[in-house]
């Protein structure tokens, strides 16, 4: 078809001489341009395919850098759509297309390769961007590990020869500096952070780093002479945003996560806007923020925002749950929808509404045979971390969980990123487990599941953890739990040091109060069980509740703090909880005047007002009942 269509407009020249050529290429490429926008309504992707194949030829053959453009954008989008088959066609078009060899006179002629040679692409250029796509593909197919390897293969490649910038702390990428491929340092830049966060890569501050350098780029009021990058400009910021604030999640930079989650959809909204009114471009990024929305949902709910999680959860639920989203949506991102919302239903201890989505990701793994081993290893985690919670309602042991944990950590392998994490939960659960085992009286499997936590939480401080310096602190601290139940006092005093030093080196962050809280218990504990300083084991409780408080008006490590203070709190004689009752009253510590990980100064006053109400309480139900001893 395309051929009758190149005869009659071009190899005729019957429309040139009547002045009929442009006006019929302009008629079918909106035409074209409308058949795209209709077939993505339906879902099909089949439809969606031939649309394309159909608007990018027409315009190629009006103008060979409007039709680039349009390939480009379409590539990106079945890439997006994690689409295999799909995207190959369509390469193999724009290739067959570009390559297309019409016989004259005397010879034959390639008009689209001379268009391109008139034009202000280059093939080589072409070649680059479609080896940054390479890196996309592989990551469609779950070879993370490659599409890492080739993405840094790349950067090498294309730094050694002078058309990327190297990005170094402290220097800023000029974007007046005609030397450089910028379209080529933005999108390969990307590729390269997204392919480190699924991957083992180490150097999460050096993507950090690139991230952070994209952005300051792409936010300069120098305009690009690369048109598709200044057309795509508000695109690549959302997707830069986005990228650093997956980043920012790994490394607990909570607030930090959240700001670059709220930037990358305002970004990807104006230009979602702007795609609208002109008529340049015909992209789509339905797919892409409804992805963005459900990661930004997640990062309110791990710092503690719940309501605003869910309603974003439930927006993104209505999204995916219309006929034409779903045919068309890759299930790996279906999959991944529901397996959040029931992670944050989960931990806003909603086991029930949790039951529901967990159960549609785990149908639609099974039904679809799905293969991507990260996607399995999340919803596999998420279905333990629920279990856990029947678990500990039912004051019951199950077994069973370990082997889900087992499983998520095989499929979770080469994440390192999540590792840790997995790790920690892992070793939670075999410390639940030992609890358990202990109101049983079976001090034997007690200390057998204390080990194993042990065990979990060497095999998590042994992974490089880049930057991550508060997960570190965090392990410390959970070590130091263990060695505290297993009555090793000297051993948790070590952890408990080393958690301290971390944090006081660490910069200040939100989830930097989670785990100083976790510390301070523990530095509670022993001073009450071992040392019997029960002044400073009050300081230590009253930071512990403030430091939870002041992470989150609500969040689900509070009730574990104040279980945790309750139980102390009943270890202790009457007569000592009536001595520092007037004192925990009138407690008075200054921000300024702890150690590390210091909040501003009006938050703390009013979370550590909370927190002497909640010990006051605490203390005063105890002296009902508390043992005179």
């Amino acid at each position: 078809m395309h051929d009758e269509i190149f005869a009659m407009i071009d190899a005729s020249r019957k429309p040139d001489a009547f002045g009929l050529r442009q006006p019929t290429l302009d008629y079918l490429c909106d035409v074209s341009k409308t058949a795209v926008q209709q077939a993505a309504g339906h879902g099909a992707t089949d439809e969606l395919l031939g649309t394309m194949a159909n608007h990018m030829y027409y315009e190629m053959t009006r103008e060979i850098e409007q039709g680039y453009f349009t390939y480009a954008i379409y590539i990106d989008r079945l890439l997006e759509l994690g689409v295999l088959n799909p995207t190959l066609v369509l390469s193999d078009a724009f290739w067959r297309t570009l390559n297309y060899e019409v016989v004259v006179a005397g010879g034959s002629e390639r008009p689209y390769r001379d268009a391109l040679q008139l034009s202000r692409l280059s093939e080589e250029r072409i070649l680059r961007d479609e080896r940054v796509r390479y890196v996309a593909l592989l990551r469609t197919l779950s070879y993370h590990d490659l599409a890492l390897a080739e993405a840094q293969r790349l950067v090498q490649q294309y730094q050694a020869t002078g058309l990327m910038p190297i990005v170094e702390e402290g220097v800023p990428v000029d974007p007046s500096s005609g030397e450089w491929d910028y379209h080529l340092f933005v999108t390969l830049g990307l590729k390269r952070m997204y392919a480190g966060i699924t991957s083992r890569d180490e150097n999460i501050q050096q993507m950090t780093l690139l991230g952070q350098t994209i952005i300051h780029l792409l936010t300069s009021q120098k305009e690009f002479l690369d048109r598709l990058l200044e057309l795509r400009r508000d695109y690549f910021l959302g997707d830069a945003y986005n990228a650093l604030g997956q980043l920012y999640g790994a490394q607990n930079r909570l607030d930090e996560a959240l700001d670059a989650g709220r930037n990358a959809v305002r970004t990807l909204e104006r230009y979602q806007r702007h795609i609208t009114r002109q008529h340049v471009l015909n992209d789509d990024i339905t797919v892409t923020l409804a992805q963005i929305r459900n990661n930004l949902a997640y990062a309110y709910t791990r710092r503690g925002d719940f309501d605003t999680a869910r309603q974003l959860s439930l927006h993104m639920d209505k999204i995916l749950r219309t006929p034409a989203t779903r045919r068309i949506l890759p299930i790996q991102r279906q999959v991944l929808f529901f397996n959040t919302r029931a992670l944050i239903d989960i931990e806003r201890t909603d086991y029930l509404a949790a039951e529901n989505p967990l159960r549609e990701a785990e149908h639609l793994i099974e039904q679809e045979g799905l293969k991507d081993r990260r996607v399995r290893g999340l919803v596999r985690w998420a279905r333990a971390q629920l279990q856990v919670a029947y678990m500990k309602k039912s004051n019951e042991p199950d077994l069973a969980i370990d082997e889900m944990y087992r499983e998520a950590y095989t499929l979770l392998e080469s994440n390192r990123n999540q590792l840790p994490e997995l790790l920690n939960r892992w070793a939670s659960y075999y410390r639940h487990i030992a609890a358990l085992y202990a109101h049983q009286g079976k001090n034997e499997e007690r200390e057998h599941y204390l080990g194993l936590a042990d065990a979990k939480l060497d095999e998590a401080l042994r992974i490089p953890l880049g930057g991550n310096d508060i997960k570190r602190a965090d392990l410390f601290g959970s070590k130091a739990t263990i060695a505290n139940l297993l009555g090793k006092y000297r051993d948790a005093v070590d952890y408990v040091q080393r958690a301290e030093h971390i944090l006081s080196l660490a910069q200040t962050q939100a989830y930097g109060q989670i785990v100083s809280g976790r510390v301070a218990l523990q530095r509670a504990d022993i001073q009450i069980h071992h040392e019997h300083r029960y002044q400073d084991a009050f300081d230590q409780l009253l930071i512990s509740l403030a430091r939870v408080y002041t992470f989150a008006e609500e969040h689900r490590d509070q009730e574990t703090f104040e279980e945790v203070v309750y139980r102390f709190v009943a270890a202790l004689p009457a007569r000592v909880l009536d001595e520092y009752q007037e004192y925990v009253q009138n407690f008075r510590l200054p921000a300024n005047q702890l150690p590390y990980q210091i909040p501003e100064e009006l938050q703390w006053l009013g979370s550590l007002q909370r927190s002497k109400r909640k010990l006051s309480h605490i203390i005063a139900n105890h002296l009902l009942f508390a043992p005179d001893v």
